[in-house]
């Protein structure tokens, strides 16, 4: 990110000649990316965790993420201003799988290309199955029902009139 000026200059015995100014300027590094430990892992999200150092220009970053190396998820696209320092990042992620292993790595890009961070990976927490209360009070025929799991968790529950019934027939 350095501009330089030179100019050749040539002398012989008929004198010297000096030539116009030229510059350039070099190039700022690719940005240095680590990918850090995921925090914050449930069953269906996980706050993804690394440090960028833009290397003295404006720096964009952004997670992949996928059940493979093949990283088939990208998180949204941040920008970093210019700076030389590494700087701690965090994006959180939602909608993943129960149980599943997941890789992640970041990847940094400024005016000189783009670089990443190493795999790494996490696996988000399984959902236990529900564990359901119920009560049938005579009068009325009412019933309540609770069903606890972990945060986040989704349930359908179905009912019927006969339990012998095949699930295809009971009412959601």
């Amino acid at each position: 990110g350095t501009a330089y000026h030179y100019s050749v200059t040539a002398v012989n015995s008929g004198g010297t000649s000096r030539g116009a100014d030229a510059s350039f300027t070099t190039p700022y590094p690719l940005p240095a990316a680590a990918t850090l430990v995921a925090s914050n892992v449930t069953a269906s999200s996980a706050q993804l965790a690394a440090t960028v150092n833009p290397q003295g220009t404006a720096t964009s970053y952004y997670f992949q993420i996928g059940v493979t190396t093949n990283y088939n998820l990208f998180t949204v696209t941040n920008t970093l201003v210019a700076g030389t320092n590494a700087i701690s990042v965090t994006v959180p992620i939602a909608s993943l799988s129960p149980g599943t292993l997941y890789h992640y790595r970041i990847s940094a890009a400024n005016s000189s290309g783009t670089s990443s961070g190493q795999d790494a990976t996490f696996t988000t927490l399984t959902v236990p199955p529900a564990q359901a209360t119920g009560t049938l009070a005579a009068a009325g025929g009412n019933m309540a029902l609770s069903l606890t799991s972990v945060s986040g968790a989704s349930f359908t529950v179905l009912a019927s009139t006969d339990a012998t019934l095949p699930l295809s027939q009971w009412t959601i």
